[in-house]
Order: C-alpha cells, then structure tokens, then sequence
C-alpha cells in the first residue's frame, strides 16, 4: 500500500478509536453497538475457551490429558501471581484499567510512526485488542483484520470485566510448540506452575508471546534474555519491583527445558475410557435414545453431533476419575507382551474388580498406541465354548431346577439339519463333567430342552450389542455367532457369576466433574437377576471343575475360589478363556485380526497362560 493510502486509513482508524471511545462514554447519541454490529457473535453464556481436560487413576494419578491443537492449562486470576499479571501490564498495556478497550494516546502514536512508513508498522492494540486477535482473528497485518479487531475489543470490554479480560488474556497468549497460556508455558519450559518460578524466570517466559517464533526459549534463548531484560526495566520503571529485584533477575542463570507431550500411562485403559466416555454422554444426553428410534441416514446425523459434543467438552477442563490399577495393568502388560512376543496373533483382555463393578484393567492389543483398532471393546469374535455357561448350563439349571451332578447325555445329536458327534462317546456324564470336558453334544441337547428362545432370553440383560435373533440357531449353543461378541461384553457377562447370578454393568469411570468440583456425569447402573443364587452357586461348582480337571487346568491358580471356561473356535481361529477369582473376572481372547488358524500354537494353551499371569 502506498504511503497516501497508509495515511489515510490511520486516519480513519483514529477517528474511529476516538468516536468508538465517545460512544462508550455516553457521548454519541446516535451510536450503533458493536455487538449488533456483530451480530452478537460473544455469547458469554455459552462462549468458552479451549482447555486440557484429565483422565485420573483410582490413586487420583494424572492417566491422561486430553486437549486438542491448543495445549492450555486454564488458570482463574486468582491463581495466577500477580508479577505474572504485571509483567504484561507493564509492557503491553500500561493504561488497561483506564481505558474503555482503545487507547486513543496509543493509536496517536501509531498514526505517526505508521503514517511515515506508508503502512502499519506499530500496532497500538491494547490487551483488549490483542485478545479480540488470539480469540477471533488472524495475526496478520491487515487493515481489515485491524477494523474488526476494534470492533471485537469494545464488544469484549462491553460484556466481561477487566479481570476477566485480563485472565483470558493471560490463558490465550502463545508460547510456540503448541503452547497457550502462561501457566501452560510454565510447566512445559520450566517443568513447575507459575506461582514457583522466579522473578527471573517469569520475565523470561512473559518475553515469548511478543514473537513466538523469534522469541523461542529453546531455539532461540539469546533473543529470548534480550526481551526478558527489557520487560524487567519495565517493571522497574512502573514501580513494580525494586532495583536491588532487577538486578538479582538480570544475573540469575536460566535452565529451560525442552516440552515434551504428556505420554499416556496406558493407551489402552486411556481410549477405553474414551470410548466409555462417548458412552455416557450419549446415555446422559439423550443421543443414544435419538439413535434407537432414528433412520440410517438419521442416525449418522445423530453420530456426528454427538462427535461435536464430545469434543466441545474434552476441550472444556473436565476432570474424569476411573477406576484404573496400575498393579493390575501392569499384570496385564506383562502377561499379553510375553504371549504374544513370538507370532503374528493378536490379543485383547480386559479385567473387572467384579465385588464393585469396576474395570481396572484392559489391553487393546499387541503393543497397543492411542487410535488404534481396540480389540477389547471393537473387536466382535464368535466366543467358541466360552458362551455355553451363559447361553446354555444357567438356563438349564434354572429352568428345570437341576444340580452340578445331574445327568446329560455325551452321544451324537441332530437338531434338523445341524449336526455334532463327540469321538464315540456313547454314556451320560454329570453337568459337571460334561461343562470339564466342554462336550458338544450334552451342550447342544441342554440347549434343544431348555429351548433356544428361552436360552437367549438370559443373554438380554447382558447387553451384547451384537447378539440379534439371527443368531437363534442350534450353532449358537457352541459359540457360532453371526458376529460374535467383544472381549469386554464377556468379561463383564462373566461376573453374574460372582454376583450371586446378578448383573450390573461394570464401568472404567467413577465421574466426569467440572473444574469446581461439580459432578456432571456419572453412570447409575441398577442390579438386575438373571438366575437364583442356587442356580449360580450351582454353576460356580461347573465353573471351577473346569480349572481342576477339565480343560482349563492349565489356569489353575493359588486362590480361595475360582472358576472359568475355555472356549476355542472353529480351525483355532480363536482362542478364549475367561473366568474369575475371589476379587477380580478376566477375559483373554487371542486371535488374528483376518480370522487364521492358530493351531501351531494352540497346545501352548496362550489364552489360559495369559489369564494365569494376570489373576496370579
């Protein structure tokens, strides 16, 4: 822009400045608001600044922190030294509580030194402006961009106070690498929260924000000292420290440290917990009954908003408490990096403090990192044999009032046109034995009489998402599922068995709370039976013979109860074993993603050595 032109508009700039003041003032009567100006684009009620939400442990440890290209720790001015207030003050915006959002002895100024160089060359903008800069605008040099920021400066003064002004300020400068906000910039430089760093080291960082990129405290730390003595002659200048302060923060040496993303201390539990997240606030919200009753294309609709939902609150400072153990998933780590170090399968596990409905543990697959397919709650797999003290032993037991040494049949049966043999044997075996021994046929014929709709009507409380009545056929006695089920449905279907034959859906969260303290979601699961206590205590005799002489012996544990089943597909393609001690219910599933034969390494009985490593 020519130099005629760049003069013109700072004209036009001042006058604007001068009668925007004016009308702020009172002094204008024929003054248009900028907030019709802007269509009322500040909402104070529903306007909010991005911040890092937490993921806690039960030990209330840091999990994870969640925030999306904003890093920012926001910090209430309360908690924010009032020397970090002031060094910003001081060499930012020295009359910020006079003026009304324009500085018009400031813009006077820039008038001159710009009106000479024919474009902006001095910015004027006051801690108001350059707010309405990092909240709405582009930094560049505009004259358009400097219009609006105007605009946005006096609607921001019209609808916050100066110490909110102030705070939002403070929590949206940038400090490179990703970083905004002045507490942010103190724990990723110098590795401790603003109220301990120094008087040196506060100008240090209150230097960046000018010029993110020239000012880089690691790559370009000479520039950075530079600045850092000049805002210390400013805060000596304006009376806010002593001289014997300034000359003590100019000598002190200044140690930073390179930023480094917060590492999840386990990716597995951690998206687990996202996906339970999603979860809950669709429950809470209302998105899942919308998706119940709505048209696929509906649906999709309603997936998307609720998408928008959860990104608006992990970027709104929640604080999300679960129940994770890290005794425990570290069991689990250890056990699925040993199982699965020497081949191609894959393996997910999760494990359920089942006395308080609590999942503590989870694996997601082999060396598991954030986003990844996680096989523990996405992965659908048949469920093999595992299925039968669910599907087939609780109903009969139940429904005909039966006991563990009761009678069944072992020779080969026909239900229409599905068929199964098992190897010759031609006698009647106890419930117990033939649950041991996992026989195929006492399983199907216990199916046939219980009958297979009343058989599913004990699965509906469990809530497999994919078990529908296509899957109402003899096959399903045996785990032949058109889907199948995930690793956490059968863990969590697996503690009614230590519940006395009661359900209640186990959860990785305890509460998402706001940054007061408010509790804002919770999940409020009620207890459901699903068969007596005699029929349970019934299974629970099936469940830990299985472990002593049947086909889960390799599982057997030093525990003061126990009890389990194995469950293997058809060609191996899947190997399960799921079950429980005193305390705590795992599942193991171990499989590869394209369905392959895992009878090389079946005979090593993986799934059963992986469960043993973690309830041991």
């Amino acid at each position: 822009m020519n130099k005629k032109a760049g003069t013109l508009f700072i004209v036009i700039l001042l006058a604007l400045t001068v009668f925007l003041a004016a009308a702020v003032a009172g002094e204008s009567n024929d003054y248009t608001s900028p907030s019709k100006t802007l269509d009322h684009l500040i909402d104070k009620e529903t306007f909010h600044i991005p911040t890092n939400s937490f993921v806690y442990t039960s030990q209330n440890d840091v999990l994870a922190e969640w925030h999306n290209e904003q890093n920012r720790l926001y910090t209430k001015q309360t908690k924010t030294p009032e020397i970090v207030k002031q060094a910003f003050l001081s060499t930012e915006d020295q009359q910020f509580f006079e003026h009304k959002g324009l500085d018009a002895s400031a813009v006077l100024r820039a008038v001159l030194a710009n009106a000479q160089a024919g474009s902006i060359e001095e910015g004027a903008s006051t801690i108001t402006q350059q707010l309405a800069r990092n909240l709405f605008l582009h930094h560049g040099q505009t004259y358009e961009r400097k219009i609006a920021e105007v605009l946005y400066a006096v609607e921001l003064e019209n609808t916050y106070s100066k110490t909110e002004i102030l705070e939002m300020y403070i929590n949206t400068i940038y400090f490179n690498r990703g970083i905004y906000g002045f507490e942010t910039a103190s724990r990723a430089y110098f590795s401790k929260s603003s109220s301990d760093l120094t008087l040196a080291e506060t100008a240090f960082l209150a230097a960046v924000p000018a010029n993110p990129t020239y000012y880089d405290p690691i790559d370009n730390k000479d520039h950075t000292l530079e600045r850092q003595g000049w805002i210390l002659q400013k805060l000596l200048d304006t009376e806010k420290i002593t001289e014997e302060d300034y000359q003590t923060a100019l000598d002190a040496p200044i140690t930073v440290i390179e930023p480094t993303s917060r590492v999840s201390l386990s990716p597995d539990y951690e998206d687990l917990v996202k996906n339970e997240f999603r979860e809950l606030v669709a429950d809470k919200e209302g998105y899942s009954k919308q998706a119940e009753t709505a048209s696929d294309d509906d649906k999709q609709a309603v997936s998307e908003e609720l998408d928008k939902r959860i990104e608006e609150l992990m970027n709104s400072g929640l604080h999300i408490y679960t129940h994770y153990d890290s005794g425990l998933q570290a069991a689990q780590n250890e056990a699925a990096g040993s199982v699965l170090s020497n081949d191609t399968a894959e393996g997910a596990s999760v494990t359920i403090d089942h006395l308080n409905h609590e999942i503590v543990a989870a694996i997601g697959g082999k060396n598991y990192q954030n986003g990844e397919f996680h096989r523990a709650f996405q992965a659908y797999r048949q469920p093999g044999s595992t299925i039968k003290p669910l599907l087939v032993y609780a109903p009969y037991i139940e429904t005909f009032d039966v006991s563990s040494i009761s009678m069944v049949e072992t020779k080969d049966i026909c239900i229409k046109e599905y068929c199964v043999s098992q190897d010759g044997l031609n006698q009647p075996v106890s419930l117990k034995r033939a649950l041991a021994a996992s026989y195929n046929t006492s399983a199907l014929r216990l199916f046939e009489q219980t009958g297979i709709s009343e058989s599913f009507s004990y699965l509906e409380g469990f809530a497999f998402d994919n078990v529908t009545s296509a899957d109402y056929t003899p096959a399903s006695a045996l785990g032949g599922f058109s889907r199948g089920v995930s690793p956490l449905e059968l863990t969590n279907a697996y503690t009614t068995f230590s519940n006395n034959g009661s359900f209640t859906p186990a959860r990785a969260i305890s509460s998402v709370q706001d940054e007061e303290g408010r509790v804002l979601y919770e999940w409020e699961d009620k207890e459901e039976v699903v068969w007596s206590e005699e029929t349970n205590q019934e299974m629970r005799i099936l469940l830990e013979e299985v472990i002593i002489s049947g086909t889960g012996t390799a599982a057997k544990i030093e525990a003061e109860s126990f009890g389990g089943k194995t469950g293997t597909t058809n060609e191996e393609k899947d190997l399960w074993f799921a079950g429980y001690n005193e305390r705590y219910t795992t599942a193991v599933w171990i499989g590869e993603d394209q369905p392959a034969s895992l009878a090389a390494v079946e005979n090593e009985k993986p799934a059963l050595v992986w469960w043993k490593k973690v309830m041991e």
